[in-house]
């Protein structure tokens, strides 16, 4: 009730502002426990040779990294270690 306050508040009573800000409120978490989820979670439902890469997207989110095969599939990898930063010296 406080999130949907403070929208208010700071977008007045512009209903499409609410929305547009909400959805974006919504896919940002939803991007964050994607990136965290275990495998078993994130993959649930997912069959290797029978899901499609629709399945596949709609249940894991958007892919970082889509790889074209040499014979015209597709492979979608979703990294899942933690990322590192540079060494900067």
């Amino acid at each position: 009730m406080g999130l949907f306050a403070s929208l208010l508040a700071l977008f007045g009573c512009d209903q499409r502002k609410v929305d547009e800000a909400m959805k974006k409120a919504g896919d940002t978490a939803r991007a964050t426990w994607n990136s965290v989820k275990p495998d078993s979670q994130l993959f649930k439902g997912i069959e290797p040779g029978q899901s499609t890469e629709a399945d596949v997207v709609r249940q894991a989110g958007k892919p970082e990294i889509m790889w074209e095969e040499e014979n015209g599939a597709r492979r979608l990898e979703y990294p899942r270690g933690p990322r590192v930063p540079p060494r900067g010296w």
